[in-house]
């Protein structure tokens, strides 16, 4: 009962000090009363129910495992968009075939896009392009995991920078550019800003409360960004990778950005290095996110108890 009450006592006090400040109306605020509600009910229920108070134990992927002994490389690259795709549904797939609509046109010479399919519900089809590879999980280790892989093979290929993003979202059409651009002026972290795709109630709720983004410190860096739109520098973070046993992305991308923290590495932010979410368009879908959230929220406190 005391959890319970806390719990909401809090989401009272964000709701005054952070819905009624923003300049919408009534209905609205109401509204977003209403999300930040089931947002923070989802975070709390899963730490609750997530009793595991330390982090998963599962043996690593082999390169077997992860695809790569497969793999011949025969190209030198100098950036590599990596990609993990898990498809639960039809609706996953179109996402999907949006997000390759919007990058394969922004892959020129020396770049390239890494797939990994994270053995997908639902099948996975690319392209046939020389600058697309297909790396295949032989099962589902999570978002983390993914990653690494796609990290492993970039530094096979030789390249400089490793771009992050999801399979659900769609880059703005000078993405890589941008990123190039930034890599050389300033080589290192560099994040964007994720919104929402849409107009709905929770689209609106994300881009308002930031939401789909990392948090930022009092001297205009992040603490975090998100792994929806984030590149690295492998010749300044080539040692840089995600815990494998963060199964999901959320926590995972804190405790990446957090780790890089620590080892005093300065991750930037960029207003105008956007992507488009395409997925958090629905409660559903706003609960799942907090639970996931909530889920390897003990783990991560743990970690990084500083």
């Amino acid at each position: 009962g005391r959890t319970v009450e806390k719990m909401y006592a809090k989401t009272i006090k964000f709701f005054f000090d952070r819905v009624l400040s923003l300049p919408v109306g009534i209905i609205q605020r109401v509204q977003f009363f209403v999300l930040f509600l089931v947002a923070t009910t989802a975070f709390d229920l899963s730490k609750l129910v997530s009793i595991i108070p330390t982090l998963r134990k599962k043996p690593s992927p082999t390169a077997a495992g992860r695809g790569l002994n497969a793999l011949q490389v025969v190209t030198r690259d100098k950036l590599v968009v990596t990609v993990p795709v898990f498809l639960r549904n039809q609706r996953h797939t179109v996402q999907f075939q949006q997000f390759l609509q919007a990058i394969i046109p922004q892959l020129k010479t020396r770049h390239r896009l890494i797939v990994i399919d994270d053995k997908s519900q639902y099948p996975i089809s690319v392209p046939q392009n020389s600058r697309i590879t297909l790396i295949r999980h032989n099962q589902h280790f999570g978002d983390c995991t993914a990653r690494n892989t796609g990290l492993l093979f970039a530094q096979e290929v030789g390249a400089e920078v490793v771009c992050f993003s999801t399979f659900h979202c769609i880059p703005s059409h000078d993405w890589i550019e941008t990123i190039e651009c930034l890599q050389t002026k300033q080589p290192g972290m560099h994040s964007g800003r994720t919104y929402a795709r849409g107009n709905g109630w929770v689209e609106r709720f994300h881009d308002s409360m930031g939401t789909l983004n990392g948090r930022k410190k009092q001297n205009g860096t992040l603490l975090f960004g998100r792994t929806h739109n984030l590149s690295i520098n492998l010749k300044t973070n080539g040692k840089l990778r995600h815990d494998e046993a963060f199964m999901t992305g959320e926590c995972g991308d804190v405790d990446l950005c957090l780790s890089a923290n620590q080892l005093g590495q300065v991750i930037c932010d960029h207003e105008n290095l956007v992507v488009l979410d395409c997925e958090q368009n629905s409660l559903i879908e706003l609960w799942k996110m907090f639970w996931r959230y909530g889920k390897e929220y003990r783990q991560l406190v743990n970690r990084h108890k500083h």
